[in-house]
């Protein structure tokens, strides 16, 4: 696929290679597959995507690799190469707020996540930073996200869970570029994308949509006010840090793990990993 020499420049000076590391790691420890097996059975990434539909845990391993995709645009100003003014953090983004819905639309949606996240979790020796980015474009490309209030609605939805399950898991944390910490915080483009700017919550956005579900008043020490706090000055009180360093996180596998890992009850601990996710 043919780049503008914008898009390149951007690529280059934002490169996934941090990213790629840490997703590996995430994707380890969320699915005990290696690299090397996903090699040898790179379908076993289609079951993942199909088991989103009805499996928290494997919604989660394909939001938090869109979520970084969206972050690695520094400027903002990465667009689609066929020449929409689209910028590409936002669809992603918009795609991620509506997935796994995007599986209904047409059935090469599998084989197109799946390349992405093939490509993510090679080695960047075998896959380069930019064959990762052709298969984000082809994906947008034929699957494109509708900017709604539904679709805004669905990524601030997103984003607010995605924060909170999280925020306990600093590693990801910062490899995602979010920019919270227990030591302080930095303010990240992740918010910027949401609505949360130094002059208020932008209108239309997905923080303005969160900031709804309020009915008006925003608790005080809440995620919501910290992300508005960290937007406006770069900082948030660390007792909000504290709080959420304690809050639940994904643990367990799926049914689809234990039936890949030796022929166990696939529905074993099913019932312990959804009271986990509530």
């Amino acid at each position: 696929m043919h780049f503008p020499e914008a898009d390149l420049q951007i690529i280059q000076q934002n490169p996934l290679e941090d990213f790629r590391n840490t997703y590996r790691q995430f994707f380890l420890e969320k699915t005990d597959l290696t690299v090397e097996k996903v090699q040898e059975k790179p379908d076993i990434l289609k079951l993942i995507l199909n088991d989103s539909t009805t499996e928290e845990n494997s919604r989660e391993l394909f939001h938090v690799f869109l979520l970084q995709l969206s972050l690695t645009d520094a400027s903002g100003e990465l667009r689609h190469p066929t020449g929409s003014d689209t910028i590409t953090r936002k669809r992603i983004l918009l795609f991620a707020g509506e997935w796994p819905n995007q599986l209904e639309i047409d059935g090469d949606a599998l084989g197109l996540c799946a390349d992405g996240l093939f490509k993510a979790l090679a080695p960047e020796t075998d896959v380069l930073d930019q064959d990762v980015w052709s298969s984000v474009y082809n994906l947008l490309t034929a699957f494109p996200a509708t900017d709604s209030p539904e679709a805004r609605k669905n990524v601030a939805i997103m984003a607010r869970d995605y924060l909170t399950k999280y925020a306990k898991e600093h590693p990801y944390l910062l490899a995602l570029n979010i920019g919270l910490s227990l030591a302080g915080f930095a303010v990240p483009p992740f918010l910027g994308a949401l609505g949360f700017t130094g002059a208020g919550v932008g209108a239309g956005s997905a923080a303005a949509a969160w900031q709804s579900s309020f009915m008006g008043v925003v608790p005080k020490g809440s995620l919501f006010a910290a992300c508005q706090s960290i937007a406006a000055t770069g900082s948030a009180p660390l007792i909000s840090a504290a709080g959420w360093a304690t809050s639940g996180t994904i643990t367990g596998a799926t049914a689809i793990w234990d039936s890949m890992k030796g022929g166990r009850d696939p529905n074993k601990g099913k019932s312990e990993s959804e009271g986990e996710m509530k």
